[in-house]
């Protein structure tokens, strides 16, 4: 920077554009090594016409060979790991200057040629460069020069094309279709060719992700042969090509024929293996293998290769410990595994590594992966609970929160809390003592986190309010109540998949709880609420509700969430298991004359009115994602307005009659459809116990029978009745309560 500040760059730029060959060579030697400084410097050395400058050296017929030599390492540092000047070179010249060069790569000296590689390695990396290289048609330049390579050229040339071509789908089919894939396939299958191992990285790079290249390769029977010569291959060669294999992997037709060649135990006896780099890339191999293929996952365990695998749990400080925790969630998603593998963890005693994988967080992808991993193996076994604090797992998640910097650790993490204190209340009171409550909460300002990340957070406030009175507490210390009210207002036209994980936290940490109550329902939520139900159940009127005043200001800026699907499924259980076991029995109320409470007219004509929108078409017109936010919405509602006054008044203000009768109506059906009805019980579930809470509420204040009245003049005493001789027990129970608070007819 001090060149910068002291004006030399520009006199040196000059100097490089001078007629005296020895000028231009120290000039350009100077600046290949400004060059190798990064960032910003780069950006200001395009300023002053840099690249224009070393392009045209480079395109020089007469240009000397040492000139040109400096002048390419200049270029070649330019286009490292900086995207600005990367889409410099692709748009101003570069790529062509690149082509020119490769079209004459012969009559230039070795180190030129390596350099002009190396080019083409570091900026094939951009997109625009990989685009551009293809339209020029630069690809078609290596064909040419092909038949003439030596197997050094060839080395360069695979390297190059992996990088033009990883992760880029059309430059992967022309290279393939211009026969330069088969070219670098043969030499691969060629035992002599010392090129073959840069060959098996460039085809590496090329097949990355890309189907219709894999395909077309599985189909011409390159898979078999490759698998074929892992019978004699070293381990040095079977490391560079395990990678490949994890690639070809991919193609469920190469699953089939490594089942029925019976080879797959040869692959996993390298997992036998002392080299700890043929262990890494054999493990990431047998975990593609076995996803989505219960056939091979049964060869594995017919081989030993779960215990192979679970011996690899310890391997904390390498790549091993990543790839076998990958591989392990791989299994773990076949049922058929559960059993084998936890008492293989078990046997083994790899709870401890596990949480030290955990805490540690020099390699960020093994403290993710062990994360998930423990994750999954809360959800199937209690010992895996027992055994995971007994190794100080709440410690570790308390000091990932604490010290973390990447939001892909903080989320996994998040996970993590949200699968454990949902399934196990110990660890809730554990987690409280690591602070991990006031961390959730700081992760969740905006100015700090993705959309992605405070889905997970909320996940994990709503896994640590199940059940625990003392986590509400501390929630409510936080002013958790009105940060989550406040959320969920700014996410009501945005972030869809945050404001149903909302829904599902606020009716956690309300649930039963006085001081949160009244909390959630003064901050603003019932009428939010009362909206999100309104839009999925009776859209057309949901227009007509007014915008609450309260946190105006928050909806300004709001930023769209990720659509990914981040929200954390427990097998069916969700939120409606957690409500069932802490909703009290409900007392019986006689039937008293109340005070009528005023209704506003534009409530009292929106009740009047007929029920529109979806007009009963059935459970089947809502997706998933409008199940789930239906499911928690009224989850929300059962727990604010359960044993609460101002909750069943709130909600009644702001017009959640029509919402829950038009969901009784809509999902009371649903037990008649045995087929699909496990798909629809949470939603009808919460419909019924929410509008039983509702219209409960203001029987134990002495307020008479508002709420019930208002719910039977719709018409739904029929739908309950049937609902009280219901299949499910704990919907037929909810159902009876609810019909004993209606009116009876005179």
């Amino acid at each position: 920077m001090r060149l910068l500040e002291q004006e030399a760059v520009e006199p040196l730029v000059s100097l490089m554009n001078t007629k005296n060959a020895d000028v231009r060579f120290h000039a350009c030697a100077a600046m290949w090594n400004m060059t190798s400084y990064r960032g910003v410097f780069l950006e200001s050395l395009e300023s002053f016409g840099l690249l224009h400058v070393l392009v045209n050296i480079l395109s020089e017929e007469e240009a000397e060979e040492r000139v040109m030599w400096q002048a390419a390492g200049a270029l070649r540092n330019f286009v490292v790991n900086n995207t600005v000047t990367q889409s410099a070179f692709a748009h101003q010249g570069g790529v062509d200057c690149v082509i020119q060069l490769l079209i004459n790569l012969n009559s230039y000296s070795e180190r030129v040629q390596k350099l002009v590689c190396g080019i083409l390695t570091a900026g094939g990396v951009s997109q625009a460069v990989k685009d551009v290289f293809r339209e020029k048609g630069g690809f078609n330049v290596f064909v040419g020069l092909a038949p003439s390579f030596s197997d050094a050229q060839l080395s360069r040339m695979s390297l190059v094309l992996a990088r033009l071509c990883e992760k880029h789908h059309d430059n992967g089919k022309v290279v393939l279709d211009l026969g330069l894939l088969e070219k670098m396939l043969s030499v691969v299958l060629d035992r002599e060719s010392s090129a073959r191992l840069h060959c098996a990285i460039g085809v590496w790079g090329i097949t990355l992700h890309n189907d219709d290249v894999l395909i077309r390769l599985s189909e011409r029977g390159f898979f078999q042969r490759l698998v074929n010569m892992f019978l004699v291959e070293p381990d040095d060669v079977a490391v560079v090509l395990f990678p490949l294999v994890t690639n070809m992997l991919g193609v469920e037709y190469n699953k089939k024929w490594l089942h029925e060649s019976g080879l797959f135990p040869v692959l996993v006896d390298f997992l036998r293996s002392n080299n700890a780099a043929l262990l890494e890339v054999a493990c990431t191999a047998i975990g593609a293998a076995c996803r989505d293929c219960e056939e091979l996952v049964q060869d594995l365990d017919a081989c030993d290769g779960f215990r192979l695998v679970c011996h690899l749990l310890p391997s904390i400080h390498s790549g091993v410990g990543e790839a076998s925790t990958r591989t392990l969630l791989t299994l773990l998603e076949h049922p058929c595994t559960h059993v084998p593998l936890m008492d293989m963890i078990h046997g083994l005693e790899s709870y401890k590594p596990l949480v030290e994988m955990v805490k540690q967080l020099q390699r960020l992808q093994l403290t993710i992966n062990a994360s998930l991993l423990c994750g999954k193996l809360v959800l199937i076994s209690v010992s895996a609970r027992e055994k995971l604090i007994e190794h100080g797992i709440a410690h570790a998640i308390g000091h990932v929160l604490a010290h973390a910097k990447s939001n892909k650790v903080l989320g996994s993490v998040c996970d993590l809390i949200a699968a454990y204190s949902s399934r196990y209340r110990p660890i809730q009171s554990l987690l409280i003592d690591e602070d991990v409550i006031p961390a959730i909460f700081q992760l969740l300002d905006e100015d700090i986190s993705t959309a992605r990340l405070r889905v997970k957070c909320v996940n994990a406030l709503w896994g640590m309010g199940i059940q625990c009175h003392r986590a509400r507490i501390m929630i409510a210390v936080n002013n958790g109540v009105d940060v989550l009210a406040e959320m969920l207002l700014r996410t009501e036209k945005k972030e869809k998949l945050l404001h149903t994980a909302l829904l599902r936290c606020i009716a956690s940490v309300c649930s039963q709880d006085p001081i949160n109550q009244s909390s959630c329902v003064k901050a603003g939520v019932a009428p939010i609420i009362v909206r999100t139900l309104l839009k999925l159940l009776i859209p057309p009127l949901s227009h007509t509700l007014e915008e609450p005043s309260v946190f105006s200001d928050a909806t300004k800026g709001a930023e769209g969430a990720d659509e990914e699907d981040v929200m954390i499924s427990l097998e069916g259980e969700a939120a409606t298991s957690s409500a069932e076991s802490e909703k009290e029995e409900s007392e019986r109320a006689h039937d008293e004359e109340g005070v009528e409470v005023d209704v506003p007219p534009d409530i009292a004509a929106r009740e009047s009115e007929p029920a529109a929108g979806k007009s009963l078409q059935g459970p089947d017109s809502f997706s998933e994602q409008e199940l789930k936010t239906l499911e928690y919405g009224l989850l929300a509602v059962w727990s604010l307005t359960l044993s609460s006054e101002l909750g069943g008044t709130s909600f009644r203000e702001h017009g959640i009659v029509p919402v829950l009768v038009k969901a009784l109506q809509e999902f009371g059906v649903t037990p008649k459809q045995a087929v699909t009805f496990e798909k629809y019980r949470s939603v009808l579930m919460n419909a019924v116990g929410a509008t039983g809470a509702f219209v409960a509420c203001d029987y134990r204040t002495g307020r008479g029978g508002t709420n019930s009245r208002a719910i039977k003049e719709r018409g739904v005493e029929d739908v309950v009745e049937e609902l009280c001789g219901c299949s499910d027990p704990d919907i037929a129970k909810e159902a009876q309560k609810l019909l004993s608070y209606l009116p009876k007819d005179s």
